[in-house]
């Protein structure tokens, strides 16, 4: 990610317009970030199909939030309580094992 940053540097690419994300091993990535509810912080992203943890899972269904995308509290509260327990467990040092 360093080489990538120095390259737009030279190009006079302004570090505000740069959007940089680490490859997510999803879909047919071979290689990249493993993903899951303990490693993506949420952007709730809302899709036809229902609603999801974060965009770049949109098919991963262990990371869908809601067979709907609608209402929109059910999915925020979804992800609030969510991470409630994943906070609950680290303050105890226990790690939130998932059975799903």
């Amino acid at each position: 990610m360093r080489a990538l940053h120095v390259r737009l540097d030279d190009e006079a690419i302004d570090p505000q317009e740069r959007v940089i994300r680490p490859v997510a091993l999803e879909g047919f990535a071979g290689a990249g970030v493993h993903v899951s509810l303990d490693t993506l912080e949420p952007e709730p992203t809302v899709t036809a199909d229902g609603a999801w943890w974060h965009p770049v899972a949109v098919t991963d269904p262990h990371l869908r939030i809601a067979d709907s995308p609608l209402p929109l509290a059910e999915v925020f509260a979804v992800v609030t309580d969510t991470l409630a327990v994943q906070d609950a467990a680290a303050r105890s040092g226990r790690e939130v094992f998932r059975c799903a």
